[in-house]
């Protein structure tokens, strides 16, 4: 990942977790306390500078009482983050489908993949 995509990510984890933060009520001085670290340090992580750990996340989403994955759920809004190549295109979108959908999938794409172009059809 690029430096630029990967500060684009920070700042927008850092982001959604100032919004579930503040959506339950909870200051960034009583959150860094809960969790054991320092408020300057919440700071930096909620603004981007910094990232955390998966660990830190799991204590940040149970001391907040959400799922670690509403934490870090974010939507590409940042042109960065919204522009991936088609193959990491593919993982990001499956990821949201319930296993059904996400078998239909698979099987379309296995189908795609054994048949090649006829000839005057366009890739895009």
């Amino acid at each position: 990942m690029s430096r630029r995509r990967n500060e684009a990510l920070l700042r927008s984890l850092g982001a959604r977790l100032q919004q579930v933060r503040l959506q339950r009520g909870w200051t960034q001085e009583a959150l860094a306390a809960a969790i054991g670290v320092q408020a300057a340090s919440l700071s930096r992580i909620e603004s981007g500078r910094i990232g955390y750990s998966i660990t830190t996340a799991g204590d940040i989403a149970q001391v907040l009482g959400v799922s670690l994955s509403a934490l870090v759920s974010i939507e590409p809004d940042d042109s960065s983050l919204a522009h991936e190549p088609q193959g990491d295109e593919l993982t990001v979108l499956t990821r949201s489908l319930d296993p059904l959908r996400k078998d239909l999938l698979i099987r379309v794409a296995r189908e795609i993949a054994r048949k090649p172009l006829e000839s005057g059809a366009q890739a895009d």
